[in-house]
């Protein structure tokens, strides 16, 4: 809501627009990215909490969407950069390919993969689509290269990735559930 208006007040400045599109995805990765690594890490224990023993199964399932969801917040911004410089076009153009491909692979995914290939097949799609929503969408719209574009990701995944290791290996000395959680959360929260 806020990086719409932002930068379409600077969609006549290109190198203003830019920096504060890149920032965008540097603030979104950097609090969603350990957020969902923290689920992806803690998923056993989040459904103990929240759920209980009965659907521990469901672990890998939460496991992978988090990865989803994780890789689906960098597009979001994308968003609100092309409608800032009035380039619906690309975004009808950009979505009418998706409603094509995304249900094809969808369809694909739960005849041989049930509900956790149909998670995993998501989590490959958004994969998948952010080196082409950067070429097709971000570069044409504010001329982020891919060098000034990748770092905004690729930092906060690997300092999230860091801290979740490290939370992991924090909690397993504990056996009880809360404390998994409190020490895991702790760990990760400082060392991120």
């Amino acid at each position: 809501r806020v990086g719409l208006p932002l930068m379409a007040q600077a969609q006549n400045n290109r190198e203003q627009l830019k920096r504060i599109y890149l920032h965008t995805i540097r603030m979104t990765t950097s609090v969603n990215f350990p957020v969902y690594t923290g689920l992806a890490v803690f998923a056993h224990e989040v459904i103990l909490v929240i759920f209980g023993t009965k659907w521990l199964s469901a672990t890998p399932l939460l496991q992978v969407l988090a990865l989803w969801g994780m890789l689906r917040s960098v597009g979001n911004p994308a968003g609100s950069l092309v409608f800032a410089v009035g380039r619906a076009d690309l975004a009808f153009r950009w979505n009418l390919v998706l409603a094509v491909l995304i249900p094809l692979f969808i369809w694909l995914a739960v005849q041989y993969g049930g509900v956790k290939g149909l998670a995993v097949i998501q989590a490959i799609i958004m994969a998948g689509l952010i080196v082409p929503a950067w070429l097709v969408l971000i570069r044409p719209c504010c001329g982020a290269r891919l060098d000034e574009f990748a770092p905004q990701i690729l930092v906060p995944l690997l300092l999230s990735g860091l801290s979740g290791l490290a939370a992991w290996i924090s909690i397993l000395a504990f056996e009880d559930t809360t404390s998994r959680l409190a020490v895991g959360i702790l760990v990760g929260g400082v060392s991120y």
